[in-house]
């Protein structure tokens, strides 16, 4: 079984790769590091590896340790041979996540709880010949409901929990019962309590991890689910979590009976545990312990770092989330989806897992996100006063306007930015009046507001979607209806033949070739201190959210109420949809 790489991140946002725990491995990943802006010697991440495996003193010293305490010490606890005993060797028939190093260091490092004995993995254990197929007998037509008759199970697909509790009690009162297959050999003589488990396997993964104790000896703590409440009632949902506590005590019952899965703790020092397996194997997790390397390039290919503007925070989290903090992530994501639904968060709006967990680590004080107020006045921005806060806004960034930003100088960073820029034929979509809005991507508005707080010093940014409802309070959006309507917009051929409405399929670089263009001046409505809106269906606006909302009847992107999660690509300017998506800015006064 092949031993996977884990990462150490370092100051100044260097990361080591970690392969092993010999003085060789150790001198390889210093040779190979990450290296970030800032230059780093060899001997300094040398030192830096051993110290996160709790030995000062330089690789020189390490060396010494490795051979007159490391050594001996895995000798003395029969651990021979490095393998991966966080992964079944067994991969048919598992339905479960592996732990994941990350995940298990945090647990015995991070989380303040006592260190267990051992752990179950279930690197070793036999799914696919119990637990698995208990699925498949229980879920087929092989006369089961004949063969287990005296055992007086309650067959049921619809997961009833009166007959799951009941068969959970069938379950370990005839635990060691066989249930006979005379139509397959392959899946014979299957207990009973396989069988039943086999039938809520799928509740089973909802559990299998390590916020709780539940696969931890000794288990001083209870089951833990992740499940949550979401939109049903609170009876619902407190009767599914006992259900699902229910189920996963009855598995912690089976696999109790086995020595099968489990590896035992072992700790070398406040920095090093060992992980021991069944016939000298073994493997081992270190503190501050990372699953993978941290990629600076959030956007990939289509927004460069130097691109990205201070309004992007999840950016500075991200950052902050891997090479600063040093919680218990996993205990911290669980209790971040419970907080959200528990603040009245509805599954109609929820903002993805990574801002769900970011206004967690705000809100219990973890995390102090990176606020810059201007007293600056900048012109062509109007004042507001949103919920409370003091605002300066923008009306939408013209055709002009976003043509000063892609013509600028070569040396400026926005000439960096046209030179790489992905995403729709941006000279299509702007082929018109220039006093019109521009119509860009998601980045196209990120790159344009990183230039911008380059030459005004000011932090700028894109409205939030409760800003938005806020500016547009009092309006009367148009009908939903009326989407279907003839539209505001219309192709054109490059010869100038206008399509009669949107075209039909055809090849991408000749739909990136025609122009869509406003058919007159846009239709607009005054609000709040002069700022303008377009009155359109055709028409949406990037929010700061990563999600745009419709200007005229103030719908998603996709014209249903979930504006949050109906989210555009955000490599299109709406093109594809026969829309366009534009953008105006703003940002927060100190008074």
């Amino acid at each position: 079984m092949s031993v996977i790489s884990t990462y150490l991140p370092l100051k100044q946002f260097h990361i080591v790769e970690i392969l092993d725990i010999t003085p060789k491995s150790v001198k390889k990943s210093a040779k190979s590091a990450r290296r970030d802006r800032e230059d780093i010697s060899y001997t300094s991440l040398a030192s830096a590896i051993t110290k996160a495996f709790g030995i000062k003193g330089g690789i020189g010293k390490y060396e010494e340790a490795y051979n007159q305490e490391i050594l001996p010490f895995l000798v003395k606890h029969e651990m021979y041979q490095r393998v991966n005993l966080l992964s079944t060797r067994r991969d048919s028939g598992n339905t479960f996540r592996d732990i994941s190093y990350q995940s298990l260091s945090e647990r015995l490092f991070n989380s303040g709880q006592p260190l267990p004995q051992r752990i179950f993995t279930g690197y070793d254990f036999d799914y696919e010949s119990s637990i698995s197929d208990g699925h498949f007998y229980y879920h087929s037509d092989l006369n089961l409901h004949t063969r287990a008759a005296p055992y007086d199970l309650k067959w049921d697909m619809t997961g009833d929990p009166e007959k799951t509790l009941h068969n959970i009690n069938v379950a370990r009162e005839y635990r060691d019962a066989l249930i006979p297959d005379s139509t397959d050999p392959h899946h014979n003589n299957r207990t009973l309590m396989d069988i039943v488990l086999g039938g809520m396997i799928l509740d089973l993964g909802l559990s299998f991890q390590l916020v709780g104790d539940a696969l931890m000896d000794p288990m001083k703590q209870g089951v833990e689910t992740e499940r949550y409440i979401g939109e049903g009632s609170i009876e619902e949902y407190t009767e599914r979590q006992e259900l699902s506590h229910s189920m996963f005590e009855l598995f912690r019952e089976r696999i109790n009976d086995s020595r099968d899965g489990w590896v035992d703790i072992i700790p070398f020092n406040d920095n090093l545990i060992f992980l021991k397996g069944i016939n000298g194997e073994y493997d081992f997790v270190y503190k501050n312990q990372r699953n993978q390397a941290f990629e600076h390039q959030i956007f990939g290919k289509a927004l460069k770092n130097a691109d990205v503007p201070s309004c992007i925070q999840n950016y500075h989290f991200l950052r902050w989330h891997y090479f600063e903090y040093t919680g218990f992530r996993d205990k911290d994501e669980h209790e971040a989806e419970k907080h959200f639904y528990e603040t009245e968060g509805k599954v109609s709006q929820y903002p993805g897992q990574l801002t769900v967990l970011r206004n967690y680590c705000i809100d219990y004080g973890k995390y102090s996100p990176f606020h810059n107020k201007s007293n600056q006045l900048l012109d062509g921005f109007f004042h507001c006063k949103i919920n409370n806060s003091n605002m300066m806004i923008s009306n939408l960034i013209t055709i002009k306007d976003y043509s000063l930003f892609l013509n600028a100088e070569p040396n400026d960073n926005c000439r960096k930015y046209s030179n790489y820029r992905v995403g729709d034929n941006i000279t299509s979509v702007n082929n018109e009046n220039i006093s019109h809005p521009a119509a860009v991507t998601w980045f196209d508005a990120l790159a344009y507001i990183n230039w911008l707080e380059e030459k005004t010093g000011v932090n700028i940014r894109l409205l939030k979607l409760d800003e938005y409802q806020s500016l547009r309070e009092g309006f009367t959006p148009l009908e939903r209806q009326q989407l279907h309507c003839e539209s505001d917009l219309e192709f054109v051929k490059p010869d100038g033949t206008i399509y009669p409405s949107h075209p039909e399929y055809m090849a991408e670089d000749i739909f990136q070739s025609l122009t869509l263009r406003f058919k007159n001046t846009p239709n607009t409505v005054k609000g709040l201190n002069g700022l303008e809106f377009v009155k359109s269906h055709q028409f949406d606006e990037w929010l700061l959210e990563g999600t745009c909302i419709r200007s005229g009847n103030l719908m998603s992107f996709y014209n249903d109420p979930h504006i949050l999660r109906s989210c555009p690509p955000k490599g299109s300017t709406g093109k594809y949809k026969g829309t366009k998506i534009g953008f105006r800015l703003c940002y927060e006064l100190e008074s």
